[in-house]
């Protein structure tokens, strides 16, 4: 076991986005340091204005460790980002696929020109920053597997960033899992279909939790 130790702050300070993500997301911090992980992680994010500053290895994670620990607004903030680097820049420069480097193409759309010649070997649809679509169907949308093929699966959606809707289907051994959510005037509309020899968790805001057998499914709950 890791006793706290003075200067254990001072350590977690000189991390980066990156460590601090996988040391939350893989469970390789001692419980007693995770808030103080996530308050310098915040701090990290909030010294870049809010961007990320990740690479391949912590990018994927980044998202999910955020809202895993209580800072779901920081989480949203890096989702929803429209400047470089960030998803959503790709997309409003006119990327229909993800890129291998944030700054692929420029305001202009584009190809930005370096002296290291990397501009030559950049790729348009590298999987590595898409990674966050896991972030997009396990928290937005809210599927999470509690068992190996989706046989028991959790559908708890993590409202926020300003969105009012989400819908997707994730396809299992057992059939495919369809399930939304709208919310208004406070109000959250949540429907499932749950596949046949399968069970779903269902955990909204402002209602208990409910294990809901095959079928379609309408939940309601509220903000």
């Amino acid at each position: 076991d890791v006793a706290p130790s003075r200067g254990l702050g001072d350590v977690y300070k000189r991390q980066t986005q990156t460590g601090n993500a996988i040391s939350l997301s893989f469970g390789l911090a001692p419980e007693f340091a995770r808030e103080k992980i996530t308050e310098t992680l915040r701090g990290l994010l909030a010294m870049n204005k809010g961007k990320l500053k990740t690479g391949f290895l912590g990018t994927p994670v980044l998202c999910r460790a955020l809202s895993d620990n209580g800072a779901n607004a920081e989480a949203y903030t890096l989702l929803l980002n429209e400047e470089n680097p960030g998803w959503l820049y790709e997309v409003r420069v006119g990327a229909t696929t993800v890129w291998e480097r944030w700054d692929g193409l420029d305001e202009n759309g584009e190809c930005p020109i370096s002296n290291d010649g990397t501009d030559q070997m950049i790729s348009y649809n590298h999987y590595a920053s898409g990674a966050v679509g896991a972030f997009l169907y396990r928290r937005v949308l809210g599927i999470e597997p509690l068992e190996a093929g989706y046989k028991r699966f959790r559908f708890a959606p993590l409202i926020g960033g300003g969105l009012t809707e989400a819908d997707g289907t994730v396809d299992t051994p057992y059939g495919k899992i369809h399930a939304a959510w709208q919310l208004a005037d406070g109000v959250i509309t949540a429907r499932v279909t749950v596949p046949m020899g399968t069970a779903c968790s269902v955990l909204l805001p402002g209602a208990g939790e409910l294990t809901l057998g095959s079928g379609t499914h309408e939940v309601r709950g509220s903000l």
